[in-house]
């Protein structure tokens, strides 16, 4: 969960492979629909910590 802000609603984030780079995506749940917010590709500390959880 996103909590470094105060945006008026839940904000999950998740990592996952894109070819072979690993991508962040930032979402919201609205209702029964998923809305993606941002994709980029994974920084250095977030490739690192992934890859120490899997």
């Amino acid at each position: 969960m996103d909590e470094r802000r105060q945006y008026g609603e839940t904000r999950y984030i998740a990592y996952g492979p894109i070819g072979t780079r690993l991508h962040c995506l930032i979402f919201t749940i609205r209702g029964d629909t998923l809305r993606a917010i941002s994709l980029r590709k994974a920084n250095f500390r977030e490739v690192r910590d992934y890859e120490q959880e899997i």
